[in-house]
């Protein structure tokens, strides 16, 4: 029975194996913890069933529910398959799943622990560290070539820069504001830390990173345009450096709709001068009357939309990705698919959920949508 306690990560001292099954946000927090933990964090490709104890972390979203299921399974196949059943063993859930204690960390008579969310600062991390898996749409048969573009991959060969975390707007359909606090992350923009992030910039110059992706909830117009400046110069730097290769550009993950049309002329800029590589604005629907019941902005989800054509007019192979929740209430918006899905270039969907569990609808859920 899940007794609903959350431990903190501290608290747990045997060898961590880490698997993340939620958002590159959850990702990019717990493969910047990792990097400051050494040896205490164990990669599981190269797990090699120790004698001693290990405790396996999945890192979990609650989006809706068959994120929700996804975990849960993910967490029982890796225990089987790293055969964990010592006694001092243990699975946790953690992510924003793990703190949602109206949902039983319990699948197929296993029941999982929790774990609360963890984080550090902006710091070069070994990615192998956090084992990513596939989303529940994704085909993890499938033989992906883990590409920016590739569906259940999308950004994931990226290295996340974290701006922030969490966000200040109240969508209804949306419990991240609940779950993650909003933190911006002023000690690194701030002029006299300069000196900080050219150290971590030196540093993953030096490693493969080239393109970087800024990991944020819900960034700010602020927050992107600031960031977007210090990549910029840290490249003006970089250019006479002759042990430099390449310079960095930067990818683009939730910029809501809201904040896209506030800084669109800045960012057409930067696309156009190649220091914005990629791009993700989640318009969640196309229809006013959904936007508005899911307390939106209707007039900049169609500025949007406006924008977005403009802007693969003119550079009609610069990747732009969005995100829809289908069957909203009950509402049969496939044909609104199909219409975003000839804007964008590509098209995640979550179907609508209540936030309700309850494991047998979920199941049936899947059946219908995944198959």
């Amino acid at each position: 029975m899940d007794n609903q306690e959350i431990v903190q990560i501290e608290e747990i001292e045997s060898n961590k194996y880490i698997a993340c099954a939620a958002c590159i946000s959850v990702y990019a927090d717990a493969a910047l913890w990792t990097a400051s933990r050494g040896s205490e964090v164990k990669a599981i490709s190269v797990h090699n069933n120790p004698s001693a104890p290990i405790s396996l972390i999945v890192l979990g979203c609650q989006v809706t529910d068959l994120a929700v299921l996804n975990t849960l399974k993910i967490a029982a196949q890796l225990k089987r398959d790293l055969a964990l059943g010592g006694s001092k063993d243990e699975v946790y859930i953690g992510g924003c799943l793990g703190s949602r204690l109206d949902i039983p960390m319990e699948y197929q008579g296993e029941t999982f622990k929790r774990v609360a969310p963890f984080s550090d600062t902006n710091r070069p991390f070994v990615p192998e560290k956090v084992s990513w898996r596939y989303p529940y749409w994704a085909d993890s048969r499938a033989d992906y070539k883990k590409s920016t573009s590739e569906d259940g991959w999308r950004f994931r060969d990226l290295y996340p820069i974290v701006t922030s975390r969490g966000c200040t707007k109240k969508c209804t359909y949306c419990t991240v504001r609940d779950l993650r606090p909003h933190t911006f992350y002023k000690d690194l923009v701030d002029i006299s830390n300069i000196g900080k992030l050219s150290s971590l910039f030196k540093k993953l110059k030096k490693s493969s990173a080239r393109t970087l992706l800024l990991t944020a909830d819900s960034p700010s117009g602020e927050e992107i345009i600031t960031w977007l400046d210090i990549i910029r110069n840290e490249n003006s730097l970089f250019k006479n450096d002759e042990s430099s290769n390449n310079l960095f550009d930067v990818a683009l993950r939730n910029v809501e709709p809201s904040v896209f049309v506030r800084i669109a002329d800045e960012l057409k800029n930067d696309i156009q001068n190649g220091l914005i590589s990629a791009l993700h604005v989640p318009i969640q629907s196309i229809k006013q009357n959904i936007i508005e019941d899911m307390n939106g902005n209707w007039d900049a989800s169609k500025e949007t939309i406006k924008i977005v054509k403009s802007i693969k007019s003119v550079f009609p192979t610069f990747p732009i990705y969005t995100n829809i929740i289908i069957d909203y209430k009950g509402m049969d918006t496939f044909a609104d698919y199909q219409a975003v899905a000839k804007i964008f270039d590509s098209v995640s969907w979550n179907p609508y959920w209540d936030g309700k569990w309850d494991i047998n609808k979920a199941k049936a859920r899947w059946k219908n949508y995944i198959g």
